[in-house]
């Protein structure tokens, strides 16, 4: 099975925060200054999902599955992220993540879709799809 990456910078969101769905954004300008971040998310030239989600939070758990399935599918077309939001508040706060889980689709090292809270594997893959062509 395909392993996505899965680093210890990770982790980006405050533990007091609810794993609701939300979605506030109040982004600060520019990128974020972790340079793993830059370089695993902001540089590589095939767009990138990143799934800003904590190992506490239930719906993020259950994305799991298909976020693997993904990234395997997709080798090479599609790079499959996560984002600890415990381990890395700055990157989270950086993109005004306020709920997890939160996927962010980025090309060129810009923002091109996201959205917030868990969906089957055929929503997730159709919303995949729809940015990749």
């Amino acid at each position: 099975m395909f392993a996505r990456s899965k680093l210890a910078v990770v982790a980006l969101f405050g533990a007091g925060l609810l794993a609701a769905c939300g979605s506030g954004t109040t982004r600060k300008p520019g990128n974020p200054s972790n340079e793993w971040f830059k370089t695993e998310v902001l540089s590589p030239s095939a767009p990138v999902l990143v799934e800003f989600g904590a190992e506490w939070c239930g719906p993020c758990r259950s994305l799991e599955p298909s976020l693997d399935k993904l990234a395997a599918a997709y080798e090479g077309k599609l790079k499959v992220v996560k984002v600890d939001v415990d381990d890395h508040p700055d990157v989270s706060d950086h993109f005004g993540i306020t709920g997890i889980p939160h996927l962010m689709i980025f090309k060129d090292g810009k923002i091109v879709a996201e959205e917030a809270g868990a969906m089957p594997y055929d929503d997730l893959e159709a919303w995949i799809k729809d940015q990749l062509n």
